[in-house]
Order: structure tokens, then sequence, then C-alpha cells
């Protein structure tokens, strides 16, 4: 499915289709709260929002639903703005998403690019076995296209790894029944809805993360860049890794992250950034900042499954959070009804001095005298009908316990054991390590709080299930006893209808009466407000065995029964604690190896448009090039001077965290006619750049598409300065300046150009924005007054280029 993001003038997100039909959309009601950038996914699954509050929302391209909410809020700052709550906020200024291979040699050999030998698994020796293969060829070359596509084929990623490695892969969970989505909430809860990621089927099995060959050897990565420089880094969508920090020593008070670009070949992630003037007498600089994952190299392999399932435990993690919630809002809402009715018997008994109600109501069933007070209340205020409305709410909140905990929270816990327990291993594989530097103990602490979750959840089903079934066996003698006390006891049916038998377990009745009639053991269970510290905090964790004690004295209706040991809530807390300090301990190593601490200066003043993309070329053993190196390229057109195109080459090290990291930098300068500006520029692929030029003769505006790196059928070259690399250096350096520049004449202007907008057409282009996927590139021109755009096919097969996609969506756009 293509889909177009925009943000209207009311600061809505709204989602098309490219026929012009809206898909969905997202809108905070919260007055002076804009968008402050838009990021689709790599692959097109998510989309991720920023708004000024700095909080950054991820959709679903599927269904449109909130699947995460990142709202960055930090004390430890005293240059940022508050909030209502007191707390300092970063604004998001940019928002990236990027993939890194953790072995980037093999995919390197798989798409070609290398010439090293590919393994081969065991599974492929076996399949060429037979005589039907023979005549195939040994390795199936893929693109690096084949591994970014949202559901890669299986054939085509397939990365050969050997048997012990295969082994500590398999993914136990994966042979588990799914998890459901939770129910919502009553509209009378009063709380926050239940998140969107629990209440839809495809976006939970998503975020379990059912891991693909392109997965088990990717870092998916998601970057939140703030205005103070930090860079917030969020892995496979869930997993927080923290703050990557720019030097302290810069002393540049606010910085302007303008974009994002990454390469899965690389280790390191490049950020286009604006940096304002430190006095009115100097221009604003634009650097090239990279923030280098030093960690891929030193983790080996066991990276994905180190952090991947970090991920899926935190997100385990909140829906075990969300199911107690759940399970304590369902029991206290369906159970107002019922409290009120019996507050009002016991008011009434109470003021006459009678016995209570579970009294009163033992006496009935026993003997079947009705006592007057309970006669009144069962004929002038509960009747028929209340009694179907208390049936009908107790009804629904021990099905909807026993339904949660035994379909949604048990298997849940279960799944968190077996990762715990995974992540355990490897903790004891890697011990001494920096890589995986935890404690055993930690696991060990955490799996004998979720052992009690589990014995505690065990035992409320048994509570509801029984009282389930005593509360059907009460309603039908309630409704019995009704029609009994209802009927004049002078009319012919009286008699019949007191001598006709209910049909109940008076065993189970009285039970009911005597219990949970008047106090439910399920409440023990699900009490909201224990204190936390009594079931485990500060390094001390309910033992299993005084669980245990606990509940069999609570079961048998012991006194002195410690209650506050099965409060599933307060055993949570202390798991949630635990497990804070756990991921802290995880991700240290990856916080601690990911750097941002060199930046070049590439342009100076006011830039009109601007993109940046990172490529490997390949150049291994030219000019000291190695084989790993990488080349970002951007380009900028200035105001002023929007007849030039400024292309800047820089060749680096696939891990740049230290300035020797740079091999080259080179520049080139496209110089068009003086009619022709130059209003936007975005890089297509890792070959051509698309320009968006107005003539001002004959106001005709054009879509060129050019080669931008350097081959022979280019026309671009670069050309590298005499200055020295570091008089470009942060944060005090400059834009190295270019002489020399390429004039574009009219023959070469007409070869480039794809597609006209004539004068006569409505249609003013002003901006352009490029992405898609592999055969499926679209270009997106919106017009200068903000409410039309048109989509044209860049992987178009006929002669003629820019058939425009469904027409124009009309609407009008802002930000």
């Amino acid at each position: 499915m293509d889909l177009v993001a925009v943000v209207d003038q009311n600061e809505q997100v709204n989602v098309y289709r490219f026929g012009g039909q809206r898909a969905f959309g997202l809108h905070r009601n919260i007055p002076g709260c804009g968008v402050v950038c838009l990021c689709w996914k790599f692959n097109g699954q998510y989309l991720a929002v920023g708004w000024t509050d700095g909080i950054v929302q991820v959709l679903s391209a599927e269904t449109g639903n909130v699947l995460q909410n990142f709202n960055d809020v930090t004390t430890s700052s005293k240059r940022r703005p508050k909030d209502e709550d007191g707390e300092a906020t970063r604004s998001i200024t940019c928002i990236g998403w990027g993939l890194n291979f953790i072995d980037a040699e093999a995919v390197k050999t798989k798409t070609g690019v290398s010439t090293s030998k590919p393994k081969r698994s065991l599974q492929s020796m076996l399949d060429k076995l037979t005589t039907d293969t023979w005549d195939d060829n040994e390795t199936s070359v893929a693109t690096l296209d084949d591994f970014l596509e949202r559901i890669p084929d299986p054939e085509k990623v397939e990365i050969p790894v050997d048997l012990a490695t295969q082994l500590a892969r398999i993914d136990v969970t994966s042979l588990l029944p799914r998890l459901p989505v939770l129910p919502s909430l009553p509209p009378t809860a009063g709380q926050q809805a239940v998140p969107e990621l629990f209440t839809n089927q495809a976006s939970l099995d998503n975020a379990l993360h059912t891991a693909t060959d392109r997965d088990l050897n990717g870092l998916d990565t998601l970057l939140l860049c703030h205005e103070d420089g930090g860079v917030h880094l969020i892995l496979y969508d869930s997993l927080s890794l923290g703050d990557v920090e720019p030097p302290k020593d810069w002393a540049i008070g606010k910085f302007k992250h303008l974009q994002h670009t990454s390469h899965p070949f690389a280790c390191s992630h490049m950020l286009l950034t604006e940096i304002p003037p430190a006095n009115p007498h100097q221009q604003a600089k634009i650097a090239l900042i990279p923030l280098s994952l030093r960690f891929l190299y030193s983790a080996g392999s066991h990276l994905h499954m180190i952090e991947s399932r970090t991920a899926q435990l935190e997100t385990l993690v909140r829906y075990v959070s969300e199911c107690i919630r759940t399970l304590h809002l369902w029991w206290k809402i369906d159970n107002v009804v019922p409290d009120k009715f019996k507050g009002i018997v016991n008011e009434m008994l109470e003021e006459k001095e009678e016995p209570t109600l579970v009294q009163s109501m033992f006496h009935l069933a026993v003997t079947g005298n009705c006592p007057p007070t309970l006669k009144e209340w069962l004929v002038d205020m509960l009747q028929e009908r209340g009694r179907q409305r208390w049936d009908e709410r107790l009804t629904e909140a021990y099905s909807k316990i026993i339904a949660i905990a035994f379909q949604s929270l048990l298997p849940a816990l279960d799944r968190c054991s077996i990762i715990l327990s995974n992540l355990q291993g490897l903790a004891q594989y890697h011990e001494h390590s920096p890589v995986f530097n935890v404690p055993v103990e930690s696991f060990t602490q955490i799996l004998q709080i979720i052992r009690c979750m589990r014995l505690l959840t065990h035992q409320l089903l048994i509570h509801a299930n029984r009282e389930f079934r005593q509360f059907g066996i009460f309603m039908k003698w309630l409704k019995h006893e009704i029609d009994v006390q209802a009927t004049d006891p002078n009319s012919a049916s009286a008699e019949e209808t007191a001598e006709k038998d209910p049909g109940v377990d008076y065993a189970q009745l009285l039970a009911y009466v005597q219990g949970p009639l008047e106090e439910s053991k399920v409440d023990a269970f699900l009490k909201w407000g224990y204190d936390v510290a009594t079931v485990g905090m500060d390094g001390e964790v309910a033992v299993y065995d005084d669980v245990k004690k606990a509940v069999d004295r609570f079961s048998m209706g012991e006194s002195g029964s410690k209650v506050e040991l099965l409060d599933l809530q307060g055993h949570f807390e202390g798991w949630l604690n635990s497990n804070k300090v756990l991921v802290e301990r995880i991700t240290s190593h990856q916080r601690g190896s990911s750097f941002m601490n060199c930046g070049i200066v590439v342009e100076e003043g006011e830039v009109v448009a601007r993109d940046v993309r990172m490529v490997f070329e390949g150049l291994g053993g030219k000019d000291g090039v190695r084989a790993k190196d990488m080349t970002t390229y951007c380009a900028f057109v200035k105001k002023g001077i929007d007849n030039e195109v400024h292309l800047h080459r820089i060749i680096h090290s696939d891990v740049f965290d230290s300035y020797q990291a740079i091999r080259s930098m080179e520049a080139a300068v496209l110089h068009f006619d003086n009619n022709i500006s130059i209003l936007d520029t975005k890089f297509i692929d890792d070959s051509h750049i698309m320009l968006l030029a107005k003539s001002s003769t004959d106001l005709t505006s054009h879509l060129l598409i050019l080669p931008y790196r350097p081959s022979p059928d280019c026309d671009i070259s670069y050309t590298a300065s005499s200055t020295p690399h570091s008089n470009t250096y942060l944060p005090k350096g400059h834009a190295i300046s270019y002489s020399s520049s390429i004039i574009v004449s009219d023959e070469m202007f007409s070869s480039f150009v794809q597609h006209t907008f004539s004068e006569e057409d409505r249609f003013k282009p002003l901006k352009i924005e490029v992405n898609g996927r592999k055969e499926r590139r679209f270009v997106t021109v919106v017009a200068e007054d903000l409410r039309y755009l048109r989509v044209f096919d860049l992987d178009f097969r006929e002669d003629k280029f820019g058939e425009a996609l469904g027409g124009e969506v009309d609407e009008a756009m802002g930000g």
C-alpha cells in the first residue's frame, strides 16, 4: 500500500493513498502543540511524528494506531523549558530511522559487492544433494533493497551461519500461541485507554519481533534528535538506549539537526546540523556530525539476540502492566452497581437495628423466612430489573478476570520467563566481558518475582472460577426469592411459587453468602495501593515460599495471613524496579560505545534546499581508501545564488568517531543559467539526484535527474581543496571554498529534464520529496500554495516519465 503523509494547517497529520483517499490521521487537541517533523521507517512499516512538546508518536502504516509514545523528559538540564509538571522538556528537531548490519561483510558477499566466497549453510548443502538442482546457480545474488523489504524473501536474504549460532538463535517463544489483544476499557473507566499497541493483533505480533534472517543480522535504530544537540537512541522500536551528547567543550548553546542519513554497511549515522551564529556578524553553519555505534564491532553476532530480546522483554513488561491494570479496572467498575445495591440494604437494616445483609440472606436461605426489611428491599427496590443488572455486571467482571488472567497474563509471564532465561544464559556466556556485563543474580531475582506472580495468577483463577459458579447459583436463587416475595400470599399461585424448587446447590449458595457476597477473595489479588515496600523493594524480594504460605493461609481463611503478599500490583512494582536496573545494565555497554565527538562544517550561510545521503562505493585500495569506507554526499542550494547546486563528497571510515576517519573531502559546484532557480534538491538513489528547477523566462518548472557519483557516464567531477581538513572541524571550523564550477549548458540541461510543468498548468511546484522501495520509488511534488500535491512514479516503464498516480490530493497543508 503506497501512502503519503502531510500536515494540514490545523496541525493534523493526514495520511492518504495515492488515489486521494484518506487512510488515517492523527491529531492532538492540545493548544499550541504542532508537528515538527515526520519520518517513515525505511521499509514503510511505521510513521514517526515529532511534536513541539517533545513527544514522538509512532504510528502503524497498516492500521493508523499509535503504537509507541516517546516522551523524552529530563530534569538534568537547566537550559530546557519547563512543562506543566515542572519537568524540563526538549524539543524534537529531527527524526531518523536506520538499519545497520551486524555482519556487513556477509551481506556484501550476498549482494555481490564483495569478492569473499560465501559460506553455505548445512540446509543449503543438503538441498544440493538432489539431481534437480545440479544445473542451478550456486549462489543467488540479492540486492540491498531485498534486505530492506518489509517482509524479505527468506531465500534471498539468508545469511549462512555456523551450527552454534543457529542453536543460539532458536526462539522458543515463536512456537507459543500468540498473545491476544487486551479488551478495551468501558467508557466509565475514567482512565487512560489501553494503548493501541495492545488492541490490534497485527501490531502486537510485530512488536514481539517475529525475526527474519534480515532482522537477525540487523540493528534497527530510531534516532530522536533534540535542540540541545543530544540524540536519543531507540533500538528495535521499543528499547531505549539513552542519550548521546555532543562534546561539552564545543560550548554550542543550541543545535538544529536538520536531516539524518545512514547506510546498512556503516557503523555510523550522519546528521546534517544547523549551528546558529555566535553573534550577528557571523553566518549560520551547516555541519555534518557523525554518530558512531562502535559496539556493532565489539558485541559480535550475539548483539541482535541481546538487544532484540531485551526490547521484547520491555514490550512484555508493558503488556503485563496493562493486563494487571485492566483486571483491576474491570473488577472495580463492574462492582460499582452490586456494591450500591448492597450498601442501600445494609443502611436500611442498620437503621432498624436488624441483622446485616449476609446474616439476613443466610437466614432466608436456611429457613425460608424473609425478614420484613429484606423483603421490602427485594420487592420494592431491587426487583428483577436490579437483579439482572447485578447479574450482568458481575458476570462480566468474572468473565473478564478469567479471560485476561488465563489467556493474557499467564502466557505473558511464561514468555517473560523464557526470555529472561535466554538472557541469563547469554550473561553466563559473556561473563567478565564488557559486552554483556550483567550479574546472573539480576535475572534470578526477577524470575523469582515472576514465579510468585504466576502462583498468584493461578490462585486468582481458582477463586474467580469458584466464585463465578457460586454467583450463578446465588443469582438463580435470588430470582426465585424475588418471585416468591413479590407474590401475594393470599393468591392462588402463592403456595405453588413458594414450594417450587429453585434447583440450586444450597451448600454452594451458603458458601457464597458467607464469603464473596460480603467480600470476594478476588479483592486480595487486585487491591491497588498496598505499600510496595512490603512486597519487594530495595533489593528485598518476596520469597516464593513466603508467598505460598500466605496463599495457603488465605485460602483456608486463617487470620494473620500476610494479605499484602497476595497483591499482583505490588509484586509487579518490585519487578518493574528490578527490570529498570536490569535494562540499564544491559544497555550500558552500547550506550558507552556510542559517540558523537566530531563534526565538520560543509556549508555556511542560509540554505534554501538541502539533502544528504550515505553510499557504499567500494573504493578499497584507491588513494588510501579502505574496503569498508563509506562516502557521504551533501547537496545545497544557498539563498541569493539559487542557480547553483553545491555538492560535497566526503569519504570516511565506516566507523566515523574521530577526525582521523576522514579520507578525503571534495566538492563540485553546478552552475546553471542565471534565469534558472533551483527550488529543491533530493537524492534519488546511490547514483542519481533530482532537482526542481524554475525558469524565469517562460515561467516553466522542470524535474531534472542527473548522476552525481564520479563515473564515465557522469559529467560531474569533484575537486579537493588545498586547505587542510582541520579548518572545517567543529566548533570553530569554517566551510572550505571551492573556486571551480561546472557550467551546465542548455544542451546538458535539456538532457536532464524528465518532466515539465508548463506555464498554463495551474500547478506551480515548490518542494519535492523522494521515497519508496525497490521498483516502487516515487517523487511527491508540493504546490507553492501548499494545497495540492502530485505523485510521480520514478520507475515508470514507458519512455514518458512522470505519469501522475491518482491525480491530485486537494488538502490544505501546513508546516
